[in-house]
């Protein structure tokens, strides 16, 4: 079995799409969709129940944003995975061919147990790479995208395959201080810390369209804008980040940068 996990909120048609996408999977009777409705308004549920037969709903109410949606799709998966099963987390709005999932499947097999297999994701209006692993500097508290083939001890959940037994070893997320952005990559970090090894795969791709992520470009934002949970600079939720991750003897100078960094950017705002 594997466990497709995702959360929807009132995109009734990108959600559509993505089941279409999960119906045509070669493997689409080893699929279980984990669809986690955060408040749902549109008939989104309704549709998928009826697109997609093999599917258990989890019920939001519109505020769980994703470390929410993961955290309890993560605990209830944990409660009836077996042994071999497996995990797909993925967001609703990637697009990949009919053997995407099988491909994920047959590099997790032949990696060792301990391994997070990360697609890549390109962009749908430029054919870049845009979701890359990355090499989290834990004393400089800065990331650096690296290639395929290149140590990593982060990576984004946009596309991440790992087996069902490595939620209880790595854990559940933490919504309540990290809501959103920030919390996939707190989550793989800690994988690592805890002896996971993340491998992605150059064959393993899937589009997405970056524009219909949240606010990520700090000069072109207002003060509310940044402190929204919609926005990857919010510096509440940064400091969190930086806090959960980052080793006791240098966090006292991490968070100092990121304050500088802060005020270089205020500015900016309007």
């Amino acid at each position: 079995m594997i466990y497709v996990i995702t959360a929807v909120h009132n995109r009734i048609e990108t959600t559509r799409i993505f089941i279409n996408k999960l119906n045509q999977q070669t493997i689409n009777e080893s699929i279980m969709l984990v669809l986690v409705d955060d408040g749902c308004t549109d008939g989104t549920v309704e549709m998928a129940q009826k697109q997609f037969s093999n599917i258990h709903i989890i019920a939001g109410d519109g505020n769980l944003w994703w470390a929410g949606a993961m955290d309890v799709a993560l605990r209830w998966v944990n409660s009836v995975c077996k042994k071999d099963d497996m995990v797909l987390i993925s967001n609703d709005d990637v697009d990949f061919d009919e053997n995407y999932i099988e491909r994920g499947i047959s590099k997790l097999i032949k990696e060792p147990r301990n391994t997070l297999v990360s697609g890549i994701g390109v962009s749908i209006n430029t054919h870049q790479y845009k979701t890359t692993p990355i090499f989290w500097d834990l004393k400089k508290g800065r990331g650096y995208p690296v290639g395929p083939n290149e140590y990593s001890n982060c990576v984004a959940t946009r596309s991440l395959f790992f087996y069902a037994e490595a939620i209880r070893n790595i854990g559940y997320f933490h919504p309540k201080i990290l809501p959103h952005y920030q919390s996939d990559y707190e989550w793989t970090i800690r994988a690592v810390k805890r002896g996971y090894t993340i491998k992605c795969y150059d064959d393993l791709t899937y589009s997405f369209d970056e524009k219909t992520c949240g606010y990520g470009n700090f000069r072109k934002l207002t003060y509310r804008q940044v402190f929204s949970k919609k926005s990857s600079c919010n510096p509440f939720y940064r400091f969190t980040f930086y806090v959960l991750v980052t080793p006791l003897h240098v966090l006292p100078v991490c968070l100092v940068n990121q304050v500088r960094r802060l005020f270089k950017n205020d500015k900016n705002l309007s």
